[in-house]
């Protein structure tokens, strides 16, 4: 069965999309088999994210019950296969956002399926959260999206779910030391400062990085466009952390990695918006391309004792959609 990772934030424009595409597509370069299915059901926009143009199926057809999963499917980079949406309003009204649940379920064959949701809280978003493996909120250091972000992993909790920590989007640069340019590595500076609400932690670091645009400008996804920028090697790493391989060294087109791991990582620390859970079966982080991790091992569930299984997550999903 694969891994299913629902991208969440209750706020718009944090590079919600930018970072499922970037997970999806640093995971398919790692070889990982990954279906990526745009679960924004109201506004779509993963397929020009990605660049790649939507077949005559979308998921909207799923939704509407004219299709089946599998033939929504395109081609995207580094071998990925993309689910795209349709953004006409007419696809959206006839759409069905409970199909999402079977979309998602549907492609065993992958070792992983990406979820991009919509933004705000809505009941598409809320099914996704409760049946993904692992959720990742993502947000910018401004306060209203993180406090956003914290609404989001309450509701994730509440569901039965499990956040694996946040991605901070648009971050202050770090220097190879791990520490922020900006502070000198002053732990009090304003972003960490604005990050002191969050009750999870900081998984992935994304700087801000002109190529993102350059990207959505050459119609590429991010990572493929350039591999070595700093966005892309920042989803390079979160790919790594997620899943315990090496981070792919070499141009993501061409499908090759070269990737090796530098023993001489740096500390994580153990207090702090980017602590890392005292667990000792977390599998160790790969360090390839940075010489360092910034990046913390999951979340413990906060989801007070409920149990994290197909019976917890369906009993309280019933109870909120009287399913």
């Amino acid at each position: 069965m694969p891994t299913v990772y629902a991208v969440a934030s209750a706020k718009g424009g944090v590079g919600k999309t930018t970072t499922a595409a970037g997970l999806a597509t640093a995971l398919a370069a790692a070889g990982e088999s990954v279906v990526v299915v745009d679960g924004d059901v109201g506004s779509p926009a993963l397929a020009d994210t990605l660049g790649v143009s939507p077949g005559a199926v979308t998921l909207h057809d799923v939704l509407a019950g004219r299709a089946e999963p599998a033939a929504a499917v395109v081609d995207g980079p580094t071998g990925l296969r993309v689910v795209p949406g349709d953004p006409s309003l007419e696809a959206f009204a006839a759409a069905d956002p409970a199909g999402l649940e079977a979309v998602v379920t549907a492609f065993e064959d992958a070792s992983s399926v990406v979820v991009d949701t919509s933004a705000g809280l809505t009941h598409a978003t809320a099914r996704v959260l409760a049946l993904a493996d692992e959720t990742l909120l993502v947000t910018t250091s401004d306060p209203r999206a993180v406090t956003a972000t914290e609404k989001t992993r309450a509701l994730t909790t509440r569901l039965g779910g499990h956040v694996a920590g946040t991605v901070l989007v648009r971050a202050g640069n770090e220097d190879e030391d791990g520490e922020t340019a900006e502070s000198g590595g002053d732990s009090e500076t304003a972003e960490s400062r604005s990050l002191e609400g969050l009750e999870t932690p900081v998984l992935a670091r994304v700087p801000e990085d002109s190529t993102v645009d350059a990207a959505v400008t050459a119609g590429e996804s991010l990572v493929a466009f350039d591999p070595s920028a700093p966005a892309s090697v920042a989803y390079r790493r979160l790919a790594a952390t997620l899943t315990g391989r090496e981070a792919v060294t070499e141009s993501v087109h061409s499908g090759a990695s070269e990737g090796s791991v530098d023993d001489d990582s740096s500390e994580v620390p153990t207090d702090g918006p980017d602590a890392r859970p005292n667990d000792d079966s977390s599998e160790p982080m790969s360090t390839a391309l940075t010489g360092s991790t910034d990046a913390s091992a999951s979340a413990d569930d906060e989801s007070g004792g409920q149990a994290h299984g197909e019976n917890g997550r369906g009993g309280l999903l019933s109870q909120l959609f009287g399913r």
